[in-house]
């Protein structure tokens, strides 16, 4: 998020952080595949939490 003119706006992840998540999610995807863990999620994912909060991290797994 930025600020700009006194307003939170969401922007675009930078490259390089994407290509880190990807190169991340390929490999914790093959891990969790080879060891029947479960399944591996991205960040359109979201998770309620009991606070009342909506969490999407980049990267998870259940």
């Amino acid at each position: 998020m930025k600020l700009i003119y006194g307003e939170l706006v969401m922007v675009p992840a930078s490259m390089e952080h994407e290509n880190i998540v990807i190169k991340l999610s390929a490999a914790l995807e093959r891990f969790v595949s080879e060891h029947k863990l479960g399944a591996v999620f991205g960040s359109n994912a979201g998770y309620w939490m009991k606070s009342g909060n909506l969490r999407s991290p980049y990267l998870n797994c259940l």
